[in-house]
């Protein structure tokens, strides 16, 4: 049965009765407008009087220097391979808190993280990892990586024109790969293609590899 601990990020909040000039365009009377959900992985460069306060994920007035701290969480929580399950809600299936913890700091007044474990039966852990980390998206991004690169085998020579190729070949698969979640088996579908793909890159890498690096070889025996 997977635990998961998740990082309850809860920004620093102000309410008032009295409406807020937060330089965002105002609902028609008797509307209702959405607030914006930010992606995780895209960078917060708005700038504006530290006075100001922008509005949550959760569509509350949220002061500035908390919003600097939240967007830092967040940027850290991706990049230590946590995936958002709902707003402020970040799940991993192993706990990495302690560390990222005396990375960040203190939050600002206000602001609170609460780390929580879940325990989720089988098929509620894999639903929940299909939908923190968006693994049907994940996935068709792994198969394609993988058809582009199934069928190019041309003919190579130890020479600058197959370096390049087997470059530009091979980087953009090692980037996809590096964005992919690192999940346990049971959490993956049955079908997951990441297999599929290091398969067919190791078919690829062999078969650039021999005239790549001994042309690799030959240039740096120039400056030896």
């Amino acid at each position: 049965m997977p635990n998961f601990r998740p990082k309850q990020n809860i920004s620093g909040r102000r309410r008032s009765s009295e409406p807020r000039n937060t330089g965002r365009a105002r609902p028609p009377a008797g509307g209702h407008q959405r607030p914006q959900v930010r992606h995780p992985l895209r960078r917060q460069d708005e700038v504006g009087d530290q006075r100001e306060c922008h509005v949550d994920d959760e569509g509350r007035d949220e002061p500035e220097s908390a919003r600097a701290y939240r967007d830092l969480l967040r940027r850290i929580l991706v990049v230590s391979g946590y995936g958002p399950l709902r707003a402020g809600l970040w799940i991993k299936s192993r706990d990495e808190w302690p560390v990222l913890r005396d990375q960040l700091g203190p939050p600002p007044s206000g602001a609170r993280i609460a780390p929580v474990q879940l325990r989720l039966a089988q098929d509620d852990a894999r639903a929940a990892a299909a939908e923190a980390w968006d693994l049907d998206t994940v996935a068709a991004r792994l198969r394609a990586a993988e058809q582009r690169i199934r069928s190019v085998r041309p003919a190579t020579r130890p020479d600058g024109a197959t370096l390049r190729a087997y470059h530009e070949l091979v980087r953009p698969v090692f980037q996809t790969l590096l964005e992919t979640p690192g999940l346990p088996a049971p959490l993956l579908p049955a079908d997951w293609p990441r297999d599929a793909l290091l398969a067919t890159l190791g078919d690829a890498i062999g078969h650039f590899q021999p005239a790549a690096g001994a042309y690799l070889r030959e240039l740096l025996a120039r400056y030896d």
